[in-house]
């Protein structure tokens, strides 16, 4: 593995993106919670959106930044969670959107439950009948809505990776690196550029992975009414 903290300001220079969030998991876990951080990521940002507040980007922020402390304890015990649980199979309801806004900002059983909840409600877009290397060379087609999608990396080394993908704002997230953003005026260059990072990314940080298999879940936008 590249260094990480090298690397990312590389890729800032090169293609424009931009760092939200400086996670580098091997700096304090070595491995173990880029799971539970995606899916953490996926799951807040989905919560921001449906009750329009952003303390759930706030908190999520301040785990991933901290895995070296309290931040590692959510995001490996989401990890164990998908280790546990099959994510095709009911998980429980969690109750009235306001009372998941309350109970997901201040509470960590709940948010977890939710995290697992989310994923189960996944739609698989692709199921290991594609590659890494693919992802970036195939994004229109692969990740063609606006939304969040889950990428598992099913080679020999397991791991996850977080996109969002719209016409003009992609995002991408990795427990090993960062949480990245581009944004663009024109959709068509703002996805050749991020393409272009995804390329340079994957050779760097995965380049004997390129050809590993993957399954990817998709993550809708929705609102709904709080209160």
């Amino acid at each position: 593995m590249p260094d990480s903290h090298i690397e990312s300001k590389r890729l800032v220079r090169e293609h424009g993106v931009k760092i939200l969030t400086e996670i580098h998991q091997s700096d304090y876990l070595g491995e173990g919670a880029c799971r539970g951080v995606v899916g953490d990521w996926i799951q807040s940002y989905l919560n921001a959106h449906r009750f329009g507040e952003k303390g759930f980007l706030e908190n999520f922020r301040s785990r991933a930044g901290n895995l070296g402390g309290s931040g590692a304890s959510q995001s490996q015990l989401i990890q164990d969670e998908f280790g546990k649980s099959d994510p095709f199979v009911d998980v429980p309801k969690v109750g009235k959107p306001e009372e998941i806004v309350q109970a997901v900002l201040t509470g960590l059983d709940k948010m977890v439950s939710m995290v697992v909840m989310n994923h189960a409600k996944g739609r698989i877009v692709a199921s290991m009948d594609h590659t890494l290397s693919e992802i970036a060379m195939m994004l229109p087609k692969l990740l063609p809505e606006t939304g969040f999608y889950y990428v598992g990396m099913c080679g020999k080394f397991k791991h996850a990776l977080g996109v969002y993908c719209s016409p003009a704002l992609y995002q991408f997230i990795d427990a090993n690196s960062c949480e990245f953003e581009l944004r663009g005026d024109n959709a068509l260059r703002t996805r050749q550029k991020f393409q272009a990072f995804l390329v340079d990314y994957i050779a760097t940080f995965y380049p004997e992975e390129i050809g590993a298999p993957i399954i990817i879940f998709f993550y809708p936008l929705r609102k709904v009414k709080v209160g």
